[in-house]
């Protein structure tokens, strides 16, 4: 009666509204005098799908089945049901249903106090299956308990899990649900001490623990980190912290099984996830890792595109606030080591490499940074910068050719470039400041482009490269700006040399001054490339707008030349300007098989003594040289300062060989004109037929240098004629021929019979001196002479002749043997008839009879013509041009 008459208990049956279907019910007690009985009342009953609504903290239950006994403040309740659901709305958010439910409750009153155990506690649905045991103490009339509580769960899917957490872990149930996506909790025990309330999971005086087996777990870490897969490891809740230990996970396919995962202070607004692990993985592994993760911002997308063969060992420590991710604070570092390494498509490649990278959520710090780049080593470093990769300083030693392949540059550097300087990372862009030590290098690029290496002085290099693809590079020597590159997408669009001008895309301009041009050099680096196609090497119109202190051209020196063009793929227009040369300069099809040069000088002026020998490799190169069809016309041609007049020539190719149509000179006095072939090789040999006409065969031998050897003279020199070697220089010592000379009248002057040239042979003014016969009024004031004429064979540089004849107005000369062109020597037989008897000449004579012998026919001559026998002399020549050795033949002793 108390109990029943009790208003706590009442009320708590009006919250609990118990209900169902009891049956079997036996109840026994002992009154006396018609009182109700205190405590010997005896209750047992079956119930059927009996139940308790919750009511505060007190949970409800439906659908229980089984008996109960009570005696003597003790019951005891075997409960055996299936399809029951228990309303725990002080730990659950939601009711939870399971499909079958067995339990033994023994309950007893120990002063005042109840006291129910909880046994044989067998669930299952069909998320999970499991045991329990538990221990209720329930304090102050209903108004308090106390629970010791432990549940044993075979098996659960994770992404059920959160359904059977605790309501009041709202961040980490929330977390569970939003971030775990699959995988299986095994071998689940939870625990719970304490006393019974809504606080139950939060407060300090409660125990409640979770541990249990994850496997094959998938998780997402949230805040744009990628997901944790394939994961294993035991799983615990304790203190009102999370933490999870895998034994296997991956990123990426990257085992992470060195980690710890914790969620601290769970049911708080402290609620802070954190993640601690290390990985070893292919550098590509973590390269996606961090191109997928918020540390793309700290990196600023530079290693986006970033390939690589190596091996990395990540170390991460991320902590993220649940109720504010945007304090999450992110460190660590990665240690890289590998063969091959190329941040970007456009950028060099670094092999053989290792560094320590140091991250936070906004900066990545590079320490001790090495690596082969350019075939050289290159050490780096980074300074701490708040966001960002920062700035990097380098020093490296690389070779000079591995860095022009790079830049897609035809240079042919060769040797070591020490360099030093800072690559910085800016917002959309990388830019490198360095020095660039170029005594080690060697040049093979012709002037002046050779000028920059070799004397000490680093050039100062500025490099950009913006996430458009936009890449600059400037060149600084000393204290003038000597270049500029600007690329895209690894193309040169723009650029200038020696020029502080801006030009517009698609030109490269060539300007300011330049101390020394070597176009001959030009010329072999550019026929060495004809096969790589030049327009592919150099796209660029190039602009040419200099003063050159000097050129080398063509063996000759031109100082002081003004130079203005343009030239584009292969074809081009100059303007030059200087005193030795002037006029325009067209290429067209440069590098082609159908490559022309077109000329028009208004003058040059070159000298034979200013070409220099070449030998050797250098003299092949120069003989192999591409051949060019030639048009071009000279107005003023000097050689040697002496003015021969205008020329033209006219050559195409053919088949290997030049087709020389036209190589002419014309002056006032006379006319050089040559046709013929050119085969160059390493034999190369120049075949002309010449013709050669003289109105003034004096003017013409006073204007070669500048000396009288004779007056008037019309003559003509005609035949074949060939050497060895360029057509423009003839070689004396190959020469070959077959040529006809014929003069008319002239008159050789008084000259110095030493002067050492063949003038002075013809002239025959050695003679007087050394002849006991006075013929000085013959010689020595000058010869006059009607007809000159001679069939001459040139053999190596030897110029024989059978006939040479001379028909003056006071003596016939008739000459034969040899001259020796390159030596200036002679062997020759001389036979001199001065005209007394007014007969025919001996000039004539023998041309009339050219089958006769020419001393067999003068002796003949002579016998039949007393005088003429007398007078006529015979000399034999040898020696020098200028001293020669001049012996008379007597009559009778030469056969």
């Amino acid at each position: 009666r108390q109990t029943l008459e009790n208003p706590k208990y009442l009320s708590l049956m009006e919250r609990l509204l118990p209900g169902g279907t009891l049956n079997l019910i036996d109840i026994s007690w002992f009154a006396d005098n018609g009182a109700f009985p205190a405590g010997d009342v005896s209750v047992q009953a079956r119930f059927e799908n009996a139940g308790l609504y919750a009511a505060g903290k007190n949970p409800g239950v439906q659908g229980l089945t089984g008996a109960v006994k009570y005696s003597k403040e003790q019951f005891l309740i075997d409960i055996d049901s299936y399809d029951i659901t228990l309303d725990a709305s002080a730990f659950f958010s939601q009711p939870l249903y399971f499909s079958e439910f067995k339990s033994m409750f023994a309950g007893k009153k120990i002063s005042g106090l109840w006291e129910i155990g909880m046994t044989g506690v067998a669930f299952s649905n069909a998320d999970l299956a499991g045991t329990a045991a538990a221990r209720v103490v329930i304090l102050e009339e209903f108004e308090k308990s106390m629970l010791d509580l432990q549940v044993k769960v075979d098996h659960v899917e994770l992404n059920r899990l959160p359904f059977y957490l605790p309501s009041r872990l709202k961040k980490t149930k929330s977390w569970f649900q939003n971030r775990v996506d699959s995988g299986t909790a095994e071998k689940i025990i939870v625990t719970a001490r304490g006393e019974m309330a809504s606080s139950f999971f939060t407060r300090n005086g409660a125990d409640f623990e979770v541990s249990a087996e994850v496997k094959s777990g998938r998780v997402e870490i949230g805040g744009g980190w990628p997901s944790v897969d394939d994961i294993d490891g035991r799983f615990g809740y304790k203190n009102h912290q999370v933490v999870f230990a895998p034994t296997a996970a991956q990123i990426f396919g990257v085992n992470v099984s060195d980690s710890e995962l914790k969620i601290d202070k769970t049911g708080t607004p402290e609620t802070t996830l954190t993640l601690n692990g290390t990985a070893l993985a292919p550098i590509s592994d973590l390269i996606r890792y961090v191109n997928e993760s918020p540390l793309s911002k700290a990196t600023k997308g530079g290693l986006k595109n970033m390939v690589s063969d190596g091996v990395g060992k990540l170390a991460l420590r991320l902590k993220v606030p649940l109720l504010n991710r945007k304090d999450t604070q992110v460190d660590g570092s990665i240690n890289l080591t590998g063969s091959s390494l190329r941040v970007t498509e456009l950028a060099p490649e670094f092999n053989d490499f290792e560094a320590l990278v140091e991250f936070t959520k906004g900066a990545v710090m590079i320490r001790n940074g090495k690596a082969l780049i350019f075939d050289g080593p290159v050490s780096f470093a980074s300074q701490r910068v708040n966001r960002g990769l920062g700035r990097i300083k380098f020093e490296a030693d690389v070779y000079a050719g591995a860095f022009m392949d790079y830049l897609s540059l035809p240079v042919e550097l060769s040797g070591k470039i020490g360099s030093s300087g800072v690559l910085e990372f800016r917002p959309n862009e990388l830019s490198m400041d360095f020095n660039v030590e170029l005594e080690r290098v060697a040049s093979k690029l012709p002037r002046p482009l050779d000028g920059f290496v070799g004397n000490g002085q680093p050039v100062k290099v500025a490099y950009v490269s913006k996430k458009s693809g936009a890449r600059e590079v400037t060149f600084t020597y000393g204290n003038a700006k000597v270049g500029n590159l600007v690329f895209f997408n690894r193309n040169l669009v723009r650029g200038t040399l020696n020029s502080a001008k801006v030009v517009d895309d698609g030109f490269f301009l060539i300007g300011g001054e330049i101390s020394h041009l070597d176009l001959d050099g030009w010329r072999d680096f550019v026929d060495k490339r004809k096969k790589e196609d030049l327009s592919n090497t150099f796209p660029l119109t190039v602009l040419v707008d200099t003063h050159v202190r000097r050129v080398d051209a063509f063996g000759n020196t031109f100082d002081d030349v003004e130079v203005n063009g343009q030239f584009l793929k292969s074809d081009g227009l100059f303007n030059i300007d200087s005193t030795k040369i002037a006029g325009k300069i067209a290429l067209s099809d440069y590098g082609n098989d159908e490559a022309k040069v077109s000329a028009h000088l208004t003058r040059l002026a070159v000298r034979r003594s200013a070409r220099k020998e070449v030998s050797g490799t250098n003299k092949a190169a120069e003989l192999n040289r591409p051949l060019l069809a030639i048009d071009a016309v000279i107005d003023k041609f000097e050689l040697d300062d002496i003015v021969r007049g205008a020329v033209t020539f006219r050559a195409i190719p053919n088949n290997g060989r030049w087709d020389i149509k036209e190589l002419s000179t014309i002056t006032d006095v006379g006319t050089l004109t040559m046709r013929g072939n050119w085969r160059p090789g390493l034999e190369p040999r120049v075949e002309y037929y010449v013709e050669f006409n003289v109105e003034d065969v004096g003017q013409y031998l006073f204007s070669l240098d500048g000396a009288e050897h004779m007056h008037g003279g019309a003559g003509t020199l005609s035949g074949s004629v060939s050497w060895r070697g360029s057509p423009f220089v003839l070689d004396l010592k190959t020469l070959d021929g077959a040529l006809n000379l014929e003069v008319k009248d002239g008159r050789f002057l008084k000259i110095n019979p030493g002067a050492g040239h063949i003038i002075s042979l013809l002239s025959l003014q050695a003679l007087p001196r050394r002849i006991t016969l006075d013929f000085r009024d013959v010689f020595s004031s000058g010869f006059s002479f009607d007809d000159i004429t001679s069939e001459i064979i040139v053999t190596s540089g030897v110029a024989r002749t059978d006939k040479l004849l001379m028909d003056g107005t006071s003596a016939s000369v008739a000459i034969t043997g040899s001259a020796n062109l390159v030596r200036k020597e002679q062997e020759l037989e001389v036979f001199v008839t001065p005209k007394i008897s007014g007969a025919a000449s001996v000039a004539g004579a023998v041309a009339a009879n050219p089958a006769i012998g020419l001393a067999a026919f003068l002796a003949q001559k002579l016998l039949g013509n007393p005088f003429d026998r007398i007078a006529t002399r015979h000399y034999i020549v040898k020696g020098n041009w200028s001293d020669p050795d001049v012996v008379r033949v007597q009559r009778g002793s030469l056969q």
